[in-house]
């Protein structure tokens, strides 16, 4: 009985000490994060500021009130000849005023020796947002929002206080939307440059992906190009383990696969999400046209399992006609692209085809100057009957050189030039790849602006950058528009209903001699992340190009 009753007690004492511990943790308050009442603060921006800032400035003080319940007064930091500048209010400093502590802040940026990057610095009385260009004031603004405004715990306050610092490099601002959508050049970089005025290498139809299916070797980059003016037309094959910042050459890709074969044109790179036939997942795939003589051109596909470093010819998707030195009335078929539909397990091979083309009038008028196409596979190794995407009734009507992106919408978008109609670019979209309506053209791809594109597009979407993501279209030139480059990229928020443009980060200049910015390519990351090759002259007046690389994040 003792010892029962001896056990209650220590059963009793464990629950009361529960009970005890419980109310104490409970009376603890929540610990709130160090703040500043920001309620008599004024907004004061730079009075000579570019455009975007001065936009951006009013919507600065937008979200601090929906975040903070806080209305702050905006201003700029001018002041008249006949008055002294008064540094005692409470202000938000916006871009390199003529504060002191916008001015020491900024110094204090400077020593950090950065081509880019910003500023935030709380003092007693000042919350300083700066950065060594405007671009860079705007990308601290964004991390200022996102890390300070939008996590305000209580009305009127900031989780900022007297003391705080942020510095951080960051890349070139290349556009910033009203709704501070930020795109951002985070590295530029030469893949390949010839670096002489005696080479003609040209470098056309540049391509690239992520590794994201290969284990610890995922992040690799692999890039590649159809080389022109050159003895050895072998399509290179370059590597980046350092995302982007540097490559080397790791092997040349030739066709075994067809005797008598001359590769050469239009490479294009593909990693298997998934197992298809008797190939892994993360096995690489290139898809490529060779040609035989100036009668045969065939597509070809190859595959490495080693991440580029031997390619496998293995299967030919089509067979095609003359090349006829690339003439109007050539028979043949060009410039392929992969692409896999989860729904279905298909791999899809989008192509132009120039098959139903002919010399002769009657048989121009029966088929098709050109015509994109597409066929399947579930296996890489059998491939479905061809089916049309776009097959224009004008025979002299030519669509050419698919450019195909899937966007958050569920929908397709396909771009492509049209040769007939000054090869400009259309777009048309549709619910699966199955699912084109063959006799429609799409829409001429232009800005609100009125400025288009004409010859060899890319395109690329990224869920970051609002509610729709971002749809990035670029091709060899612009038309009716006032770019020094004349081939700037195009970009929608709104799933391609509408386009702005910004300038090119590797702005070509397309000229007469040679075919610099022609087809380039772009490749997104499962983290929103676009990175984008293209070929721009290697100096001017140079006969030769260059192949280059830039990495953009849309924030």
């Amino acid at each position: 009985m003792k010892t029962i009753r001896y056990f209650l007690s220590i059963l009793l004492l464990i629950a009361l000490l529960t009970i005890s511990l419980t109310a104490c943790k409970s009376e603890k308050p929540e610990e709130e994060l160090p703040s500043t009442d920001i309620s008599d603060y004024t907004i004061v921006r730079i009075e000579v500021a570019s455009k975007q800032l001065t936009n951006l400035t009013p919507k600065l003080k937008k979200i601090i009130l929906e975040s903070t319940k806080a209305e702050l007064k905006v201003t700029t930091d001018y002041v008249p000849r006949n008055e002294t500048l008064d540094e005692s209010g409470k202000e938000i400093l916006i871009g390199d005023t003529n504060r002191s502590a916008s001015i020491e802040a900024l110094e204090e940026l400077k020593a950090k020796g950065y081509d880019n990057g910003f500023i935030i610095k709380a003092t007693d009385t000042k919350i300083v947002i700066t950065g060594l260009s405007d671009g860079d004031t705007i990308i601290g603004l964004k991390y200022f929002v996102n890390n300070y405004v939008v996590k305000s715990q209580k009305e009127n306050t900031l989780p900022i206080k007297a003391g705080d610092t942020v510095i951080q490099e960051t890349g070139k601002l290349l556009y910033a939307t009203d709704n501070f959508d930020l795109v951002v050049l985070e590295t530029l970089s030469t893949i390949h440059d010839p670096n002489t005025k005696k080479s003609t290498q040209q470098y056309t139809y540049g391509k690239i992906i992520k590794l994201e299916h290969n284990g610890e070797n995922n992040g690799m980059l692999i890039a590649t190009h159809e080389t022109v003016g050159w003895t050895d037309l072998r399509y290179p094959v370059y590597r980046s383990t350092d995302d982007g910042e540097t490559w080397e050459m790791i092997s040349r890709v030739s066709d075994s696969y067809n005797r008598g074969a001359i590769v050469g044109y239009q490479p294009y790179l593909f990693e298997l999400p998934t197992d298809i036939g008797d190939f892994k997942k993360g096995t690489l795939l290139m898809s490529a046209c060779s040609r035989i003589g100036e009668t045969k051109t065939i597509m070809v596909l190859y595959y490495s399992t080693d991440l580029g470093e031997t390619w496998k010819a293995f299967c030919n998707v089509d067979v095609g006609g003359g090349y006829n030195d690339g003439g109007w009335w050539s028979d043949g078929l060009w410039e392929p692209i992969l692409m896999y539909e989860e729904e279905t397990g298909r791999i899809y091979c989008l192509y132009s085809d120039e098959l139903e083309n002919g010399e002769d009038e009657e048989t121009r008028k029966n088929g098709h100057n050109q015509r994109l196409v597409y066929k399947y596979t579930t296996d890489l190794k059998n491939w479905s009957t061809k089916y049309e995407m776009v097959a224009c009734e004008e025979p002299d009507l030519r669509p050419g050189m698919i450019g195909l992106a899937k966007m958050g919408n569920g929908k397709y978008a396909l771009v492509y030039e049209m040769c007939g109609d000054s090869c400009r670019i259309y777009i048309k979209f549709a619910d699966s790849l199955d699912g084109w309506d063959v006799a429609d053209h799409g829409k001429i791809l232009q800005t609100v602006a009125g400025e288009g594109m004409g010859s060899a597009p890319a395109i690329a979407w990224t869920p970051d950058g609002g509610e729709c993501g971002t749809l990035f279209v670029t091709a060899h030139h612009t038309i009716n528009g006032s770019s020094s480059t004349k081939c700037d990229l195009f970009l929608s928020f709104d799933y391609g209903e509408t386009f702005i443009d910004i300038s090119n980060p590797i702005p070509n200049k397309p000229n007469d001699n040679i075919r610099s910015g022609y087809s380039p390519g772009f490749f997104v990351d499962k983290d929103g992340t676009v990175y984008y090759v293209n070929d721009p002259e290697s100096s001017p007046g140079s006969m030769c190009e260059k192949f280059m690389f830039a990495k953009i994040k849309v924030y």
